[in-house]
């Protein structure tokens, strides 16, 4: 049977990696959950776009490449004076022709799903196809490759002492989210995994939807596991775990976390264990207080432990677009979860877990948590993770219908 759905991934899905490979597999997974493997052809980037084999093919990529790097200079010019960079797309000749012999060998697909924006003008030929095409990004890629340069600038402006630098770096953001708005525009939906996203494609007018993440699969079953180990192990009381990671939005995040708990009074034996981040910035000495410890990247069995012991787990996530799979998976995985209230704002209010706003007090949060540690009920997250699914299950059967 030749498959009705194509899925260009970036990669391959791998739930030992971050957020986005994880995004993947749930995609995946239900996929052929629904419609069975073979209705499903899964594709990585990198098979569209190969290495290059011969020297040839190299000086090829890269005259291609410097004349893409040459237009999109011209196309931002604020680029040149600030940091960041946005590639709008890495598409190249090549690509073309071996994505017209994928679909001459599934000649039956009617929905094709792009994970990245790499391959967007690739629409023209599903178009041309009567083949529907969904982008699923992991986020607005434009402005997660800028917040590190993004965020500090418009906090500049907040307190009046913005510069020249930080007017061209807003500016020069702006024409990357431009760009990557009308590669979007060119699909018949987005799928987000943030209603901030979701939220201004339906303001300026495109078809978008909130398609949330939720574990699926192995990675379910390996949170049912954490659950029942929970369950018969011994709690270590006011030991929390923040998952730093290497991410951009992560470390920013963190990094008003640490400020904040530098200037409020933590619980007696409260403990907060930092994975997934080496060692702290020099700019951080500071503002760390002695409750406050970071263990790096730890191998999955360590990590495991530690999330059997804890208390509860901290997304103190202030910034940042795409999935936040922190906060679906613990809950899931039967642990207690204090969030920023700006991650209700990407997900919705998930089960299980308390949002701390911008004037609320995280040791107070940590002391609760410590004396009442809420767990939320299966029913509960079980209901919210269905109607999660449905979500998912309605777009498919409208997009083959």
């Amino acid at each position: 049977m030749s498959a009705r759905i194509l899925f260009v991934a970036s990669g391959a899905p791998n739930l030992r990696w971050g957020g986005g490979a994880r995004r993947t597999y749930q995609l995946l997974y239900e996929l052929r959950d629904l419609y069975g493997q073979d209705a499903v052809a899964f594709v990585e980037s990198r098979e569209l776009d190969p290495a290059p084999a011969s020297l040839v093919q190299q000086l090829q990529r890269k005259t291609h490449r410097a004349i893409a790097k040459a237009v999109a200079s011209a196309d931002n010019p604020y680029e040149r004076l600030v940091h960041g960079g946005y590639g709008q797309s890495r598409y190249l000749r090549h690509v073309e022709s071996n994505y017209r012999r994928l679909l001459e060998r599934n000649p039956n697909v009617q929905v094709c799903i792009f994970e990245h924006l790499e391959f967007a003008e690739l629409v023209t030929l599903n178009r041309q196809r009567k083949i529907k095409t969904v982008i699923a990004p992991w986020g607005l890629i434009s402005l997660l490759s800028n917040l590190p340069f993004l965020v500090p600038a418009l906090a500049a402006k907040r307190q009046g002492a913005d510069t020249l630098r930080d007017r061209m770096q807003v500016r020069s953001a702006g024409i990357h989210l431009a760009n990557e708005i009308m590669l979007n525009a060119s699909a018949d939906k987005s799928w987000f995994l943030s209603k901030v996203e979701s939220g201004l494609w339906h303001g300026l007018g495109l078809h978008a939807c909130y398609m949330p993440y939720y574990a699926a699969g192995e990675a379910a079953a390996e949170l049912d596991a954490t659950k029942r180990r929970r369950q018969a192990a011994e709690r270590q009381p006011g030991l929390f775990i923040v998952n730093g990671g290497n991410i951009d939005q992560n470390r920013l995040s963190l990094d008003r976390l640490v400020r904040r708990l530098s200037q409020e009074k933590l619980p007696a034996g409260a403990r907060i264990v930092v994975v997934g981040t080496d060692k702290p910035p020099d700019s951080w000495q500071d503002a760390l207080v002695p409750q406050v410890e970071f263990k790096g990247f730890l191998p999955q069995d360590e990590y495991e432990q530690l999330l059997v012991k804890a208390s509860g787990v901290l997304v103190p996530q202030v910034c940042g677009f795409g999935c936040l799979t922190r906060i679906i998976e613990m809950s899931a995985a039967g642990i207690p979860v204090i969030a920023d209230a700006m991650a209700a704002d990407a997900t919705g209010e998930v089960p299980g877990v308390r949002y701390i706003g911008e004037n609320g007090s995280w040791g107070d949060a940590l002391q609760s948590a410590i004396t009442d540690s809420v767990v939320c009920s299966d029913a509960a997250i079980i209901k919210w993770m269905d109607a999660s699914r449905g979500m998912l299950r309605a777009e498919l059967s409208i997009l083959l219908s």
